[in-house]
């Protein structure tokens, strides 16, 4: 049963780092390529996990399972890297804004002002929601929002991918005893 675990866990961390690793670089090439703040970032921030979580969990069946797997153990797999994506993603995060590209939070700072005063907020208002947001740039409150923020995004990616990569067996009596 150890070797088991040790296995599936092993499993599982490569399976989130290559997730994670496929999202660092496309931020760090958004952020060199002007964009960061663009709809593409924006969609592609979204497409990329999801086709990353399903391509692990498949990769898992194939691996691990005999190229058959229900709905329920795709989708504990994918939230078992889903656990490991949200911890090193809201990380990742942080040491990006704030010693790869610092000046990615001045960017993000005026893009969101922009949106604030395009929706008819006095300065007054617009000033008083940044102060707020300064404190939120700490890495502990990164990861306390960042982490559940996540965690949450990671588990609905589990759910869809482990609806398209499920594949039950064909044999009625596998796994009664």
């Amino acid at each position: 049963m150890k070797n088991l675990f040790s296995a599936k866990m092993q499993s599982v961390l490569m399976h989130a780092a290559i997730i994670a690793g496929v999202m660092m670089l496309h931020n760090i090439v958004t952020d060199i390529t002007g964009l960061y703040l663009s709809t593409y970032n924006r969609i592609a921030g979204m497409l990329i996990p999801l086709l990353g979580f399903i391509y692990v969990i498949y990769a898992y069946r194939k691996e691990s399972c005999d190229n058959v797997i229900s709905y329920s153990k795709a989708l504990g797999y994918g939230t078992l890297v889903a656990i490991l994506f949200a911890i090193v993603m809201p990380a990742f995060s942080y040491l990006h804004t704030h010693y790869i590209s610092p000046d990615l939070l001045e960017q993000v700072q005026a893009f969101t002002e922009e949106k604030m005063m395009g929706r008819g907020l006095s300065d007054y208002q617009i000033e008083q929601a940044l102060e707020r947001g300064e404190k939120f740039k700490t890495f502990g409150w990164s990861m306390i929002f960042g982490v559940p923020m996540m965690f949450i995004f990671g588990f609905i990616y589990s759910l869809i991918a482990a609806a398209i990569v499920k594949k039950e067996s064909n044999n009625p009596f596998e796994g009664v005893e």
